[in-house]
């Protein structure tokens, strides 16, 4: 009898190893997959040449990563040169959740030169998002230098010149959709208001109509404005693949309602 409680006792035992064994592989298998996922962040964004200071899991459960960049803002609010890192900081999580990563959310942070935190920005991330919506890839039938080209000759800049208009594929932009990136210059900010009113609100509509009728597929549209003297008026993303935007605009343009500002500490959240 004490031999049948004895071979019980050990069976128990060994059960409760095998099982204490196969959770704490799963645990670790599950750590090591977050650490990756905020691994690949880092190493994507630094390929971009973003300014990354740290990529970390902040929260294993759910899972939420924290992204840190350098800021070269010397006050307390982003610089215009923060707005396109940060957009590619958000844009690499969001697909990071895309991907598989199952991200509940992020936090990015801009960090200047003395340390000072000039924005924090929370994102929570739902698979109803239209971030997460993955449709079909369209190829693009046009060549980036045609497309270029189409850009030049369709949009209406509103009088606003064009120093530069480069189009890209790969990288940045999934399968081989298309990065446009547009410089432009006016005169001076008073010029430059009305010519922005007009221009941004028509941006979209505009680059939609060409991806459907013109066989372009441009996912990003970045737009930089500055006066004749190089100061920065205006620095706009426009993610058509994701359905998102944000900006920055030099204090005194008017006429446009912008996407909301860039707050340091008060960046509103989502709806699930």
């Amino acid at each position: 009898m004490q031999s049948k409680r004895a071979v019980i006792a050990v069976s128990v035992i060994l059960s409760a190893a095998l099982i204490l064994t196969a959770t704490a592989l799963f645990i670790n298998g599950q750590v090591a997959a977050q650490d990756q996922t905020a691994l690949t962040i880092d190493q994507r964004l630094r390929q971009q040449g973003v300014p990354v200071t740290s990529v970390i899991v902040k929260s294993r459960t759910p899972l939420h990563v924290e992204i840190v960049l350098h800021s070269t803002s010397s006050d307390y609010s982003p610089a215009f040169s923060d707005i396109w890192p940060k957009f590619l900081a958000e844009r690499e999580a969001t697909f990071a959740y895309r991907r598989g990563s199952r991200l509940s959310g992020y936090t990015v942070r801009l960090m200047n030169a003395t340390g000072q935190m000039v924005y924090e920005g929370l994102t929570f991330l739902y698979p109803s998002d239209f971030s997460q919506m993955v449709g079909t890839p369209v190829s693009a039938k046009l060549d980036n230098q045609s497309t270029a080209q189409l850009i030049r000759d369709q949009l209406d800049f509103q009088g606003m010149s064009v120093a530069s208009l480069d189009v890209t594929s790969g990288g940045l932009t999934t399968d081989d959709a298309q990065f446009a990136r547009l410089r432009l210059t006016v005169p001076d900010i008073t010029s430059a208001s009305p010519a922005v009113s007009r221009f941004i609100p028509s941006l979209r509509p505009a680059l939609e109509r060409l991806n459907a009728t013109r066989g372009t597929s441009i996912a990003v549209c970045y737009v930089s404005l500055m006066d004749s003297g190089g100061q920065d008026l205006l620095e706009y993303v426009l993610d058509l693949e994701m359905r998102r935007e944000t900006s920055k605009l030099k204090e005194g343009i008017q006429g446009w309602f912008s996407p909301p500002p860039i707050n340091p500490l008060n960046s509103p959240l989502p709806t699930p």
